[in-house]
């Protein structure tokens, strides 16, 4: 005789009640039922119909509609005051006179000194404008000098200007050895990812042993049966059949 299941109980708690569901014959009779439902072809063709007469009004009224002869003329006419907008010829010029010419900008940088790096091992008596002179650190004493920095220098109204020089200061940088001893306390990936790959395995183990425990236990029996139980085992999945 062939079962069922209607009902699933886990312990006294109803999980589904499956006499709730449609059957599938239930779902297939309506799903065929034409009185209910239109075909596709119905559907089509009714789509496609249209009021007739609201059209004819629609498209023989004037008032909403111009005609290819209206249309041309109003079209040939030209919006004058639409060229207020733009500039004439005078006001152009008039604004471009407050500007300088290419001309006058390449006779001006023509006429300008242009600044030089000249490198030396010492400082001459007296400089020349517009040059910048990179002379070794410490160069009044070439025995000690440091060729490696050079110090930059200016003559400026009949004297020496130091403006900088090439030197690079790390202060504040962290050495390698510095970074080495402040990431001693932390997992590299592959510890990182050893760790993790350990914790997932023993929660997947854990959880699995606590499943095996808790619903090792599935009973298939009536509704009356299931009723006739004085305890319900909470561990236990009862199926409901009839």
């Amino acid at each position: 005789m062939a079962t069922k299941t209607t009902k699933l109980y886990l312990g006294s708690v109803l999980l589904v009640d499956l006499t709730t569901f449609a059957l599938a014959g239930d779902l297939t009779t309506h799903s065929g039922n034409s009185t209910a439902h239109v075909t596709a072809a119905e559907r089509a063709a009714w789509n496609a119909k249209a009021d007739a007469a609201t059209l004819t009004a629609h498209t023989g009224n004037a008032a909403l509609h111009v005609t290819a002869a209206e249309r041309t003329a109003w079209n040939a006419k030209l919006d004058g005051s639409a060229l207020s907008a733009y500039a004439t010829q005078a006001w152009t010029t008039t604004q471009l006179a407050a500007y300088a010419s290419q001309a006058w900008v390449d006779a001006q940088i023509a006429a300008k000194h242009h600044i030089r790096i000249v490198p030396t091992d010492a400082l001459p008596l007296q400089g020349v404008a517009d040059v910048i002179y990179l002379v070794p650190k410490g160069w009044e004493h070439p025995e000690s000098a440091d060729a490696s920095i050079r110090e930059q220098y200016v003559w400026i109204e009949e004297k020496w200007v130091k403006v900088g020089d090439t030197s690079v200061s790390l202060a504040g940088y962290a050495q390698e050895e510095w970074v080495a001893a402040q990431l001693a306390g932390y997992y590299t990936k592959a510890q990182a990812d050893a760790v993790a790959s350990t914790a997932k395995a023993g929660a997947v183990a854990e959880a699995k042993a606590y499943a095996d425990g808790k619903f090792a236990q599935a009973k298939s029996l009536t509704q009356a049966a299931y009723d006739a139980l004085a305890v319900k085992d909470a561990g236990t999945l009862y199926a409901i059949v009839e």
